[in-house]
């Protein structure tokens, strides 16, 4: 019994060793084990270290193209020269939009995005300097500039509701002094596309973005502060990129939406012809000939010419209510030969055939 008691005293010491073996053997291997995690986790720390280098090169590398490419794309100023070059007109701060002449040639009117109109002299192309007389456009810059027939305005408009008119003034020795100021045409809602004079410069039309084309007395003592007078608004079949004429007379008001024109009667406001598909690209320009007998249209690779067949009904209608209150022979008979002459030309124009 003895022994057996010493026997199993001995057995749980031996188990008592062993399990303190295994102790020790669990925690020598949980201390290598964390060893190894550190070292597998610290490789990684450098490799996003690395990674954190490399996207930071790249990025310092994007940004230095992106400035080389800033400093390729500033504008540079554009130099020109060739030996039929005459003259360079510099004294815009913007793009140039658009530019005309005067009538008698002596004038070059021309707008840009700097919101101002310059008069130039023809008459100083060809010497080293070029003098301007500048006027200030209002709230948005001009789109389309235009000098009326007889010279003594120049208009512009743009994205504003309205078309402004300045007078050209000139000195005592025919030399164009200042521009001053003339009048405002004020009565769209949106901004205006296009507009012309009539030959004497007392009537303009306008067409706008607000759908209409508006017919004005422009024959105002405007230096009285007296506004033009608003004669008629007439709805458009369509304004989009529209451009408008007027007849020297006054009496045909013209106007382009894309390929399309549409003429009206200015007086009635009435429509009385539809040029549909009359170019394959949208309408560049339109204007009547200084004697209104053709209106001229410009788009894609071709000017078309038209027979103003409005006009001449306009003008027979005119003269016939002329002759009914003539009191004298003579002018009753210089209307009946107008009237005559008119009508044959207006039979003229309606048997021609197309070209």
């Amino acid at each position: 019994m003895a022994l057996r008691v010493v026997w199993l005293l001995e057995s749980r010491a031996e188990l008592m060793q062993l399990l303190w073996l295994i102790l020790r053997v669990l925690v020598k291997w949980q201390r290598s084990r964390k060893q190894e995690i550190k070292e597998e986790t610290e490789p990684g720390v450098e490799a996003v270290a690395d990674a954190s280098s490399v996207k930071g090169a790249a990025s310092k590398k994007q940004k230095q193209e992106k400035q080389q490419r800033s400093r390729k794309d500033k504008p540079t100023q554009h130099t020109f020269s060739h030996p039929l070059l005459a003259a360079s007109l510099k004294g815009h701060s913007g793009n140039v939009t658009c530019f005309d002449f005067s009538s008698n040639g002596k004038y070059l009117a021309s707008c840009a995005d700097d919101r101002t109109v310059r008069i130039w002299s023809t008459k100083d192309f060809l010497d080293r300097e070029h003098k301007c007389l500048r006027a200030n456009v209002e709230l948005d810059h001009a789109l389309l500039v235009r000098f009326s027939p007889d010279s003594r305005f120049v208009a512009s408009c743009g994205f504003t509701p309205d078309v402004k008119v300045w007078e050209v003034c000139f000195g005592k020795g025919g030399e164009f002094r200042e521009v001053a100021r003339a009048f405002d045409l004020k009565g769209h809602s949106a901004g205006v596309h296009s507009f012309a004079f009539s030959n004497d410069s007392h009537r303009m039309v306008t067409v706008s973005k607000d759908g209409t084309w508006k017919l004005w007395n422009t024959d105002v003592e405007y230096k009285k502060q007296q506004d033009p007078y608003l004669l008629k608004t007439v709805p458009c079949t369509s304004s989009d990129g529209s451009r408008i004429a007027l007849s020297p007379d006054g009496r045909v008001v013209a106007i382009s939406s894309g390929c399309n024109v549409a003429m009206y009667d200015a007086t009635s406001g009435k429509l009385e012809e539809e040029l549909q598909g009359v170019h394959s690209e949208e309408i560049t320009d339109l204007r009547f000939d200084i004697n209104g007998r053709f209106l001229v249209s410009s788009g894609d690779k071709a000017i078309r010419v038209f027979h103003n067949a409005p006009g001449y009904r306009a003008a027979i209608r005119d003269m016939n209510d002329m002759l009914k209150k003539a009191q004298n022979e003579a002018m009753k008979q210089r209307l009946q030969q107008q009237i005559k002459e008119a009508q044959s030309a207006l039979d003229l124009a309606l048997a021609a055939p197309a070209n």
